[in-house]
Order: structure tokens, then sequence, then C-alpha cells
């Protein structure tokens, strides 16, 4: 999943470069920095989480510190993402994906989809 989202913001931040003025492509550019950023950052706080299960007396003490800041770096990012986004408000008229671009962008959301009801058929039969 971190690496779906990951691929889509990297993608978009790729375009950057279609804004003209130079504020509005500082802020679009800063919005999917922003994002590209907390989604390394939550996955760091993943990965200490995963490793943690490992010494139950260690995820005992940090277990919850560390579902905290995941949930943390979520939250700031999506935050601090939508700050950014005041410069370069929706709608994006000087946006211009390429069909390979638009293709990557429904593979990369598509098998993000699917990975999501794979998941909840999952959950729901256990």
């Amino acid at each position: 999943m971190n690496l779906l989202h990951g691929g889509m913001a990297a993608l978009m931040l790729a375009r950057a470069a279609d804004f003209k003025n130079e504020e509005r492509r500082a802020a679009f550019a800063g919005v999917f920095k922003t994002l590209v950023f907390a989604i390394g950052l939550k996955m760091d706080f993943e990965a200490v989480g995963i490793c943690l299960l490992a010494e139950p007396a260690l995820n005992a003490v940090y277990g919850g510190w560390c579902a905290a800041a995941t949930l943390l770096s979520i939250t700031l990012g999506l935050g601090l993402a939508l700050l950014r986004s005041r410069q370069a408000p929706l709608p994006w008229p000087e946006l211009h994906l390429r069909t390979g671009d638009k293709i990557a962008l429904a593979a990369l959301f598509g098998v993000y989809l699917l990975v999501v009801i794979w998941t909840w058929i999952l959950i729901s039969f256990l």
C-alpha cells in the first residue's frame, strides 16, 4: 500500500514542471513532496512496529508509541499537504498528464482497490 501511495504521489510530483507560474509550481510540488515524505516516515514507524512484534516485552512498552507515531505521521502529512495546497488550489488547468501517466495512475489505483477489497475479504472470513 505504501508503495502504491508513494508511486502515485511521485508520478504527480514529476508533473510539477507543467506549472508555468513559479508560486503555483512550488505549491504543487510541495504538496506531493510532503506526501512522499509522510509516506516514507509512516513506513519507518510501521517497520519498527513490525520488528517490535518479535520481542513481546519491547512491544508492550513501545508498540503503542509506534502506533501513535504512525497515525501522527499520516495526520500531520495530510494536514501539511493541505496547507501547502492553498497556493495552488484545484482545479489545476496547467496539469497535462500524458496518456502513459494516466494509465500508470489508473493502474496504481486499480491495484490499490484490489488490495483493499482482498484485505476486506480476508478479514471478513477469518
